[in-house]
């Protein structure tokens, strides 16, 4: 009650605004109190984000864990939703505008009046009155501005252009989400082979220094050919350690990706690294076609040239005069009236004759703006087609490198099947040379699996340089069904941006 006391004193005397607006000051312990809340909030909802262990996950599962729980993804989301109501909003500004307004007048003395004559100076009527010390007014307003019901409609098509410029940012986030997941997919799967490959072999180098030492003292082998043995065991030794620095990394980035705590490593398949699959890839061309049809960068370039060229139509239409048609309904007490009830309409029309200049200067800066755009879909279009064609040539040269490494692979794997039988009959192979061996077929092996791995992930980068929503192979086969004929002619507006530097250099 005191309270309530308190603030109406406030209001009585003023003071209430004044203490609201002190009241939302804040100081630097608040902000630091309110940081560590959030970080416990947020530490305790990032814990609940995660996967039963001993889960192997598949290339599919991980992109529909990043898509369904990626934070930036979802702040795209609403922003997408942002860009839904203010839509709503402007279509709601078509609207006319409609005033109600009730007034309640009381005065302490009578409203009479008297009159005198202009020329005599003498009272001509006695003293009356027309009014009530105490009146009613109802009021109805209706208005409708030409101008303003113009500018609401454009304004409204502005609002469903940038809800459609939020959609293509988040299908291009979405898209090189799907990408850098696929990315660091292929990076855990060719270390967590390279780990599979060698964790019984890690185990044995130990061994291996051993003997080696126990050669060196028994004189078998020269002191340089010892030191080369030991180095070359010491190097596969620190090569194939990387390896698990490299899986444990990549882990907690893909784990991030996924939206899930970045807590523990992550098993996925590694199937897909065993033997290559070949891709078949359609022309160059048609590609790039593709491209720049799917791309949402493009899209959304297109998207801005048109919200320009609406706003062109804006300035056209503030040169105009505006008209504004209004209609009121009045309900007035006063019982001296004749008539208390009455309706009025009207037109009235008005022309601020100095902005237009403004409105010219207006429109020449959005149509100036409308042709930069153009420029910069032509520039944006080569940066597509560039980024294709390199994807493409990356996958040729990872495809190359793939038979290269498995050449060697197939050279090492055959020579230590012959010299394991050589070994196992008694021969002459030492069992260091057996164990070196091993170890260098396994370290080619695993340099094989991260060609492939490179091969793969070029292709993904491919369908990323497109804009394809999918890593699936028969997404593009459709879309490039649907491509139609290419058309190689140049249209009049690409040819004129692209002959400007030339004529200008004339």
């Amino acid at each position: 009650m005191k309270m309530q006391s308190l603030f109406r004193a406030m209001v009585m005397t003023g003071l209430a605004p004044t203490v609201m607006l002190l009241a939302g000051c804040q100081s630097e312990d608040t902000y630091q109190q309110k940081r560590a809340a959030n970080a416990r909030n947020d530490g305790f909802f990032i814990a609940t984000r995660d996967v039963p262990k001993g889960e192997v996950f598949s290339l599919p599962t991980c992109i529909e864990y990043a898509l369904r729980n990626n934070l930036d993804l979802e702040v795209y989301n609403l922003r997408e939703q942002i860009s839904n109501e203010r839509k709503t909003a402007a279509v709601l500004g078509m609207l006319p505008q409609v005033n109600l307004s009730y007034n309640l007048d009381a005065r302490s003395n009578e409203p009479g009046s008297s009159s005198y004559n202009i020329y005599t100076g003498a009272q001509s009527l006695t003293p009356s009155k027309s009014e009530e010390k105490t009146s009613r007014t109802f009021t109805i307003d209706m208005a409708l501005s030409t101008m303003d019901l113009g500018l609401a409609y454009f304004n409204s098509i502005q609002a469903q252009d940038n809800e459609w410029i939020q959609n293509s940012q988040r299908k291009r986030t979405a898209q090189e989400l799907i990408y850098n997941v696929t990315k660091k997919y292929c990076q855990v799967a060719a270390a967590q082979y390279a780990i599979e490959t060698t964790a019984a072999l890690l185990d044995r180098t130990g061994q291996v220094e051993n003997i080696l030492d126990q050669i060196q003292k028994d004189r078998s082998l020269s002191p340089v050919r010892a030191l080369d043995e030991k180095k070359r065991f010491i190097n596969l030794e620190k090569r194939l350690m990387q390896y698990r620095t490299s899986y444990d990394n990549t882990c907690i980035e893909l784990k991030a990706l996924m939206g899930l705590q970045p807590n523990r490593k992550i098993k996925v398949d590694t199937g897909f690294l065993k033997k290559m699959n070949e891709i078949n890839l359609p022309p160059i061309d048609q590609l790039e076609q593709l491209a720049l049809r799917e791309r949402p960068e493009l899209r959304q370039t297109d998207i801005q040239q048109h919200i320009s060229i609406v706003e062109t139509r804006k300035a056209i239409i503030k040169m105009f005069p505006n008209t504004r048609i209004f209609a009121d309904y009045n309900d007035y007490s006063n019982k001296y009236l004749y008539h208390n009830r009455w309706w009025s309409m009207g037109l009235m029309s008005t022309i601020d004759l100095f902005s237009i200049p403004q409105q010219i200067a207006e429109y020449r800066t959005q149509d100036a703006k409308v042709k930069a755009i153009e420029g910069k879909t032509v520039a944006l279009s080569v940066s597509v087609m560039s980024q294709v064609r390199l994807s493409y040539a990356a996958i040729l040269e990872n495809k190359r490198q793939y038979e290269l490494d498995n050449k060697i692979f197939q050279a090492y794997f055959e020579y230590y099947q012959e010299v394991r039988k050589v070994y196992d009959a008694g021969g002459d192979y030492a069992e260091i040379d057996l164990d070196r061996l091993d170890l260098e077929t396994a370290d080619v092996s695993i340099n094989r699996a991260f060609s492939l791995a490179g091969y793969y992930l070029a292709y993904y980068r491919l369908i990323n340089s497109i804009g394809l929503d999918s890593i699936d192979p028969q997404e593009m086969k459709q879309k490039l069904s649907n491509l139609g004929p290419l058309n190689t002619a140049v249209p009049p507006k690409v040819a004129s941006i692209v002959s400007t530097p030339v004529a200008a250099a004339r």
